[in-house]
Order: C-alpha cells, then structure tokens, then sequence
C-alpha cells in the first residue's frame, strides 16, 4: 500500500507531521495578517472569518464547548476548504496538547481569530472614529 503507514510508529510520525505543517499555516497566516497581506471576510458565522486562496480557502473561529454541567470552554479552530467547500482538514488549539508547543498554538490561534475579527468588523477604524469625536 503505497502511502499508508507500515505501523503505528510510522502513522505517529505522520500525524506529527501533519501537527507541524498545522503549527505552520497558523504561524504564516497570523504573520501574513498582521502585515495585511491576507485578507479575512465574513462567514455565515459570526465567529468565524474566512480568507480567499487560489482553490482553496481558509476559515479562522472559535466555538464554545462544554468541559462539564455548568461549564464550558473556548476552542479556537482553522479549517481549510477546497474549492467546492469541502473541509480537507481542521484543527483547534487543543489539538496540540503535548510539548512546549502546545501553548503558542493556543496564543497563536487567538491572536489569529482576534486579528481576523478586528480586521474583518474595522474595530481599528471605530475606535479612531470614537476617539477624534472625543478630541484631545
């Protein structure tokens, strides 16, 4: 069987493969947004943003989950969807649960959601809005 693995060792080594290759885009897509060179839009969603790539797109969000009775937490996710708008792949924060890496996912993947949302909602305009109303 040409590309399955031989062994559970062999398919371990896949899987941490395919988490750096994760850790990456979210990395480049956080780098590439600060610096504007990729730009997010709207989903049906309101907490997800999605951006445009040749065949493919991109979608950045956060949902709430329940962790017990009364309680919940938040996961934030990146899915990537082909061109007729099959999910390829996904992945949330705490996918990443072990090594060091574990928590500069989550910061990443937050910082990444919040740039999208304060791109996409102008937040940045607002606020300067407020405050030249406001004067000095």
């Amino acid at each position: 069987m040409g590309g399955e693995p031989h062994s559970i060792y062999d398919r371990d080594i896949k899987m941490a493969d395919a988490k750096q290759t994760q850790l990456r885009l979210a990395e480049r897509l956080l780098e590439k947004t600060r610096s504007g060179e990729v730009v997010w839009g709207r989903t049906p969603d309101d907490d997800a943003f999605q951006a445009s790539f040749k065949g493919y797109a991109v979608q950045v969000g956060k949902r709430r989950v329940p962790v017990d009775f009364d309680d919940s937490q938040v996961d934030y996710f990146v899915r990537v969807l082909n061109e007729d708008g099959e999910t390829v792949d996904e992945f949330i924060d705490t996918d990443f649960t072990v090594g060091p890496a574990a928590r500069a996912v989550g910061t990443t993947m937050k910082s990444l959601h919040e740039l999208a949302r304060r791109r996409v909602l102008c937040a940045d305009q607002a606020l300067d809005a407020i405050l030249g109303q406001l004067g000095d």
